[in-house]
């Protein structure tokens, strides 16, 4: 990156101490892969293994919505992973099915790899164009403790989602065309609703039919939906049930709670009293929808305040606050986030925050990010930008050093 020709000694050595840590950690990071996947023969994209169970779980007349229903795929007993997703994407993932697993898993390799790693190559023509892309990539997958690339193994669909959101900004931004990024969002909207959220992204990108684009998306994602409830009921609204489960006090024991806003609302008061997110648990979804509700607020003040703002950076400062906001944090969520956090480290104006060791509190930022190893890491460095952004305007400063 850019930052790599300074040639004042105190900065090498922070540049050298802030890559060391990130090459230790990729190493760690590509070490602990051969070990558990290559040498003891670990399974990847286990979540697309659910995907493909349910299928076959629905193609053999049982309800996958049912509590432990995927068991028999699995062939296990007791509690199993859940399918999540409407009834009408059954009939996408039964495709796989009929193949064994092991090509099955391929295929869905072939299908996903190509269309992520496509996406990395535009990010880094919208956010990275003058910096290296090998560099980038590093970057991308072993920050924050490998997130980006544990994410990837697990085969997740939203991997195939981001991507597809990603490829859309790139052509919204550079090229100026919105229907690809309606179309993309009706197909998220699909598999999961709570998608909704990027259409006030789009909103800020390019208001130019912006009404009616999003007309006709949300007509046609309430139009899917309603057929997937006039073709099977009962199936129907078994699924809506089984969401109510994703917020249930033992799919948060089974499965944790990711590490989202809501996630750690519940968590932190759980320290000093244990079941009180499940005796309260309305109060707690109502504080996170007041704090994410203040936050996309915030949006609009930043935009409407601030016209020198770019679309890149309008875009980097949305997807920071909708994934801060997101309901449930997954290691597959950051692969937009990722970017966008550093994205904005290396724009924001330090210089008006701190004159003096500027480029020192940047650079141990970015260090941390490499270094330290754990989930709830990419949640507060995403935190301290966006307040960091709030603060700059507050105090009525330049917020980015580039246009």
């Amino acid at each position: 990156m850019k930052f790599l020709k300074s040639t004042k000694i105190k900065k090498k050595k922070i540049l050298i101490i802030t890559f060391v840590a990130l090459f230790i950690s990729t190493f760690n990071i590509i070490s602990n892969f051969f070990e558990k996947v290559i040498l003891d023969e670990r399974q990847i994209f286990a979540d697309f293994t659910v995907y493909r169970c349910g299928a076959i779980t629905f193609l053999n007349n049982i309800n996958p919505y049912k509590p432990n229903a995927l068991s028999e795929c699995f062939n296990t007993s007791g509690a199993a992973l859940d399918f999540f997703y409407p009834p009408f994407t059954l009939k996408i993932f039964s495709i796989f099915s009929y193949i064994e697993l092991h090509n099955s898993l391929f295929l869905w390799g072939i299908i996903i790899l190509p269309i992520f790693f496509y996406q990395i190559f535009l990010i880094h023509k919208t956010f990275f164009k003058k910096e290296n892309i090998i560099l980038f990539l590093i970057v991308y997958l072993f920050s924050f403790g490998g997130l980006n690339f544990t994410g990837l193994l697990t085969g997740n669909i939203t991997i195939l989602m981001y991507s597809l959101l990603g490829i859309s900004f790139y052509y919204s931004i550079t090229k100026k065309n919105t229907a690809l990024i309606f179309l993309v969002l009706t197909f998220m909207c699909l598999f999961k609703i709570t998608y909704l959220v990027f259409f006030i992204l789009v909103f800020f990108i390019n208001k130019k039919n912006f009404f009616t684009n999003a007309f006709f998306s949300l007509f046609t994602i309430i139009f899917f939906y309603f057929l997937s409830y006039l073709n099977n009921t009962k199936i129907f609204l078994d699924f809506l049930n089984h969401l109510t489960y994703l917020r249930s006090y033992e799919f948060f024991e089974l499965y944790g709670g990711g590490f989202g806003l809501y996630s750690i609302i519940k968590e932190i008061p759980e320290i000093f009293s244990s079941g009180i997110s499940v005796n309260y648990k309305y109060s707690f979804q109502f504080i996170w929808f007041l704090i994410c509700s203040l936050f996309m607020l915030s949006i609009f003040y930043l935009v409407i305040k601030n016209k020198q703002l770019s679309k890149t950076h309008i875009l980097a400062i949305c997807i920071l606050i909708i994934t801060i906001c997101y309901p449930l944090l997954k290691d597959y969520e950051g692969f937009l986030l990722v970017s966008s956090i550093y994205y904005l480290i290396l724009n924001i104006n330090w210089n008006a925050i701190c004159k003096r060791n500027t480029e020192k509190f940047k650079y141990t930022l970015l260090f941390l990010t490499f270094a330290i190893h754990d989930k709830y890491m990419l949640f507060v460095t995403a935190m301290f930008i966006f307040f960091l952004i709030l603060y700059l305007d507050y105090k009525k400063k330049k917020i980015f050093i580039n246009k």
